[in-house]
């Protein structure tokens, strides 16, 4: 590996080349992912996206963004596999792989509904998880090369995590927020968690939590030595002063300080939803143009069914989106 890195530092043609690909892995499979109506081929396309961010940080020939490359292909292999997983546990309690068949899960899988929001929020590079550390690192990388390629591609992978991010919006709302489709399955109805495939799925979610507030000791003790002897330029190494990641470029990640102001926010999020809510509210039956949400019979009718794969159809009229988008 070290000879691989060594060539590549030595060429800036290859370190451009690669960075052009990672760059378009992301964008062009994200868009994909974006429009995708399979719960399993969607995790398999944001898995490719991801593959991008490796190509990308390997592809920049410096320490830091080799570092963030290969610390985010171990971050893959952990969300990745919650999301895998997710995905099997989804696919039997609905009786289909279409997102659109799909819905109301949250009450009957707690579990997996809470391990899908930590890896939706890794993969989306959301602090203080595991995927946002790696990603950062390649974004100090992206800074610390100095030229508009490097602010370019910054650009594009800070891009493609915002719509990593609304992938899983349209996915966990489909899952497990949206209302059932009416002809599920009454087997799908008893469907409980399964302690075989929640254990490592819960495993699996610490790490993402652990990697996210406490990267240093599996960088500098496993990745770091890996790429020891390259010729990478400015080593960028990472140190831990008072609890905060810095390195060489000026970045500063404290985990600590983030996960707190995290906490901050969302209860006061809490505590202002419980003010607002704590008046009467009325409930209506919503105004669909005249029509009654209910079928002749008074059950539940799918015409009137806010499904999660209508999120962002309308990409598909955009000029350059949809020759992106064709299969």
């Amino acid at each position: 590996m070290t000879d691989i890195l060594n060539n590549l530092t030595a060429s800036p043609i290859l370190q451009m080349a690669l960075m052009i690909i990672g760059a378009a892995m992301i964008i062009v499979a994200v868009f994909r992912a974006l429009v995708q109506h399979n719960l399993k081929r969607l995790l398999a396309i944001d898995d490719i996206s991801q593959i991008g961010y490796v190509i990308l940080g390997i592809g920049t020939g410096t320490a830091l963004g080799v570092m963030g490359g290969l610390f985010h292909m171990v971050n893959i292999a952990i969300y990745g596999t919650i999301l895998l997983l997710i995905g099997r546990v989804v696919g039997r309690a609905s009786g289909s792989d279409d997102i659109e068949n799909m819905g109301g899960l949250a009450r009957r899988l707690p579990i997996t509904f809470a391990c899908s929001l930590i890896a939706a929020a890794a993969i989306s590079g959301i602090p203080p998880f595991n995927g946002f550390v790696s990603k950062w690192l390649i974004y100090q990388s992206l800074l610390d090369l100095r030229s508009g390629m490097g602010v370019a591609m910054l650009v594009v992978a800070v891009f493609g995590s915002t719509l990593t991010l609304a992938s899983f919006v349209k996915v966990i709302y489909s899952a497990f927020l949206s209302r059932p489709p009416v002809n599920v399955p009454q087997s799908a109805m008893e469907v409980k968690e399964n302690f075989w495939t929640a254990t490592p799925m819960i495993i699996l979610a610490i790490c993402c939590v652990a990697l996210g507030l406490y990267p240093q000791p599996f960088i500098n003790n496993v990745i770091a030595p890996a790429i020891a002897d390259a010729h990478l330029g400015a080593a960028g190494g990472l140190d831990y002063a008072d609890r905060a990641m810095t390195t060489a470029v000026g970045g500063l990640w404290n985990p600590s300080v983030a996960m707190g102001l995290i906490l901050i926010g969302t209860a006061c999020g809490m505590i202002l939803s419980g003010i607002l809510a704590t008046g009467r509210v009325r409930v209506v039956r919503p105004f669909l143009s005249g029509e009654i949400g209910t079928g002749p019979d008074g059950t539940g009718d799918d015409r009137f069914r806010i499904r999660g794969t209508d999120f962002y159809e309308t990409l598909h009229r955009l000029p350059i989106v949809r020759i992106l988008m064709k299969s």
